[in-house]
């Protein structure tokens, strides 16, 4: 074994400077200056020190920087900088974290100090008067990881340098600091103008996922734009928008496979700002806009200037991979379904997990796994399956009993159908000519409009322990079920169902209460499979469920005398459905009411969700961990994005408001822009030339539409031509 004489010799000749210590400190007044690689007097050094460790100096003349890791925030806020490098460099661990020492390199924050800290990380680079050094093993029980005879020091790449100065200048907004490259401030509207960054991001239908504070600096933590590119774990703190007091902003991304390490390409991303970004909408109450189309053409617009809501389109398909039954149901499905569609055997598989676990677990605030889903697909694209796919699961598993009738046919038969098993599944096809009873006045309907009704008002019993659905004058026909627990699982094509539904549904939280996904408008490929029995993974959870058997209770189910086992939820995912819930509170003020109303109900929804997924790996040990939270988080913030898009741009208020939305969609789908003889081709049931004036004037005066006399793209003739604004 070495002495640590010895050991001093070995730092030396690497060219480090070597410093003896007691504990962490140095010995010596000048020990700066007394600092060496020459052997001969780093003999004489040591031996009139009474060291018990040794360190090296750190800074230009040893040429070392210690990145110092000593908290998981910290070694986090390592894996973000350096994501997407690969790297060897001599690393040993202390008491508290790791140490990797990188070449030394001007260009960094602080070259008056001898250290920084960037998101808890601290980066020692021995810079300033005092200087620095880092105790090296074996002092202290530090042991090495990567010992530096086996590689050199790496250097720090200049991408890593960006992401620094990135953080740095977030956490220190109030100083004048030298920018890296490419950083440069947002284009301002005033010496005094701020930007309104939740009203920005909202616009672009980006949603903010967690808000934090630090001084005087603000950052708003978002998905990334390009998270679909990231080729390592995302944290949903990777990605941010920061903003001082002084309105200066700044951004990035950590993963350096999206592009978005920088700014400028964060904010590209999300969509360039614009005049009014800075400035509120003028208020034009009262303002006499009958004569606007009179008024001479205007000349050629920004095309698509300022957008609507945009749908987040596709689900991740990293959404699909939830472990245990619902990711095994997806796999199945993908197998073996001649078209397969993995986001409606998704929702389907979420309706059947909801439904097995039901008056069986709850979160400790009381929630429950009841869930209402709805899939939207073009018709004969493979929307049956996956209903398929949840009949033969629970008849494979012996647990036919949790199947209640399919498309029920009248409110009395739904009852029946609770009280006699009370966590049930319908599965309803055409689920929109339910939800159309509501709208109609008609006879015909009355029916259903009487079981959706009992739909929408069961929905809420799931916590009740004795719901009454009707009342009779003779008590005895009374019927009363304990804790109902109904899940529904309906299918419908986009059509069908956005047109079955009003903007008043927005806002009375209908639709908040529904799962809605959405597969595109083309068809699946056509798999030549033979159908498979159920996974017996899937057979094995759907069994352990129907055989779990929660703790005893006084105040629950009185046949069978059971309390609902409350799920644990670990820190880490209680601090994510936290800030989950706090981004939304943040920025529901600021929203229009069919906002306000669909996504102040998403917290609850991904707490349910997290329920869900941590519910598929089976009953066994169950508790809600971080991945359970993140990817029902994901989930729930894809559905509700595409919900509230889905809102703006298909759902009408009355006839009128759907011709206007369907013109407006099909104008969109044309690139934002047609002829105006071209856009009244898309206006259904308006004619004759006042009317179709009227209409087109009533979209401008709303601010929908832009009339301008030019050539369009790819045109060779002036016409007369209607823009999105």
């Amino acid at each position: 074994m070495l002495t640590l004489t010895e050991i001093a010799f070995s730092y030396s000749a690497l060219g480090w400077l070597i410093v003896p210590v007691i504990g962490k400190k140095p010995i010596g007044d000048e020990w700066q200056k007394s600092a060496t690689n020459d052997q001969a007097k780093l003999a004489k050094l040591l031996h009139r020190s009474g060291f018990d460790g040794v360190g090296v100096q750190l800074g230009q003349r040893s040429g070392v920087i210690d990145f110092d890791a000593d908290s998981e925030e910290a070694e986090a806020t390592f894996q973000r900088l350096f994501a997407g490098h690969e790297f060897k460099t001599p690393t040993y661990q202390s008491a508290r974290g790791l140490h990797r020492l990188f070449s030394w390199r001007d260009g960094l924050p602080a070259p008056d100090k001898i250290k920084f800290v960037v998101d808890g990380l601290e980066v020692r680079t021995g810079s300033g008067e005092k200087g620095s050094q880092t105790v090296l093993p074996p002092a202290n029980g530090r042991t090495w990881i990567i010992e530096p005879d086996r590689c050199e020091l790496a250097p720090i790449p200049d991408e890593v340098i960006e992401r620094i100065w990135e953080r740095y200048n977030a956490a220190n907004a109030r100083k004048v600091l030298k920018p890296q490259p490419g950083y440069a401030a947002a284009p301002r509207y005033g010496d005094s103008e701020t930007l309104d960054v939740p009203r920005w991001l909202a616009k672009h239908g980006r949603e903010i996922i967690g808000r934090t504070e630090s001084g005087d600096v603000t950052r708003w933590h978002i998905e990334c734009p390009g998270i679909d590119r990231h080729s390592t774990a995302n944290s949903f703190r990777d990605c941010c928008i920061t903003q001082d007091s002084a309105g200066k902003l700044g951004g990035c991304c950590f993963h350096s496979s999206c592009g978005m390490s920088d700014w400028p390409a964060l904010r590209t991303a999300i969509g360039e700002l614009e005049y009014a970004d800075y400035h509120e909408p003028e208020d034009t109450s009262g303002v006499d806009l009958s004569l606007l189309m009179k008024a001479a053409p205007v000349s050629q617009p920004e095309l698509n200037e300022r957008k609507p809501t945009d749908s987040p389109g596709s689900i991740p398909p990293s959404l699909f991979n939830v472990p245990g039954l619902i990711g095994d149901m997806i796999s199945h499905h993908m197998a073996h379904a001649p078209r397969p569609r993995p986001e409606l055997s998704m929702a389907a598989s979420i309706a059947l997990m909801g439904t097995i676990t039901g008056r069986k677990i709850r979160t400790a605030t009381g929630m429950r796994t009841n869930i209402y889903c709805i899939g939207l697909a073009p018709s004969g694209s493979g929307k049956e399956r996956p209903r398929q796919d949840n009949r033969m699961a629970l008849t494979e598993s012996g647990c036919s009993k949790f199947l209640g009738a399919e498309n029920p046919a009248s409110d009395a038969g739904l009852i029946s159908e609770l009280e006699a098993n009370p966590a049930v599944l319908i599965q309803i096809d055409e689920i929109s000519h339910y939800i159309q009873s509501i709208r109609s006045s008609g006879s015909g309907s009355q029916h259903l409009r009487g079981i959706f009704n009992k739909i929408l008002e069961c929905y809420s019993q799931s916590e009740n322990p004795l719901w009454m659905p009707k009342g009779y004058g003779d008590r005895t026909k009374s019927k009363s079920i304990e804790f109902p627990h109904l899940s529904i699982y309906g299918t419908s094509t986009a059509d069908g169902f956005w047109s079955s539904v009003s903007t008043a549904n927005a806002t009375d939280g209908f639709l908040a209460r529904m799962m809605v996904v959405e597969t595109s408008s083309d068809f699946p490929r056509l798999q030549h499979v033979e159908t498979a029995p159920t996974p017996q993974s899937v057979v094995d959870i759907i069994k352990a469920w129907d055989d779990f058997k929660p703790g005893k209770g006084h105040d629950l189910i009185s046949s069978e005398r059971l309390r609902a086992t409350t799920v644990p939820i670990d820190s880490a995912a209680k601090d994510r459905l936290r800030d989950h819930s706090d981004g939304i509170e943040d920025r529901l003020a600021d929203e229009s009411p069919e906002q306000r109303s669909i996504w102040g109900r998403a917290s609850a929804m991904a707490a349910k969700m997290s329920l869900i997924f941590a519910a598929s790996r089976g009953p066994d040990g169950i508790q809600v961990g971080l991945e359970d939270a993140d990817n029902a988080v994901k989930f729930v913030n894809h559905s509700t994005r595409h919900l509230v898009s889905r809102v703006f741009t298909h759902v009408s208020e009355d006839q009128h408001d759907e011709r206007r939305k369907k013109a407006l969609q099909r104008l969109r789908e044309s690139g934002g822009h047609a002829t105006r003889r071209e856009f009244l081709r898309f206006v259904r049931g308006v004619t004759g030339k006042r009317s179709q004036d009227d209409f087109v004037a009533g979209l401008v005066a709303m601010g929908d539409v832009q009339v301008w006399q030019g050539i369009l793209p790819g045109r060779t003739k002036e016409t007369e031509n209607l823009s999105m604004i």
